[in-house]
């Protein structure tokens, strides 16, 4: 089953969240394209995660 997701820091697509950064928020898994989106998102994560939960699998 292919599976992807988006960074909810950039918006960028992450065609194999397998391979990617990861971490679980809020009961949530996240996805992140690259380690500077993954330290700005955990500087303010109520900010990204607010209002955007199309950044979760889909």
């Amino acid at each position: 089953m292919s599976r992807h997701a988006t960074c909810p820091v950039s918006g960028l697509a992450i065609d194999n969240p397998d391979l990617s950064l990861q971490i679980e928020y809020e009961g949530i898994w996240l996805y992140f394209c690259c380690p500077s989106c993954e330290d700005t998102f955990l500087r303010e994560p109520d900010h990204y995660i607010s209002g955007h939960r199309s950044f979760y699998f889909f």
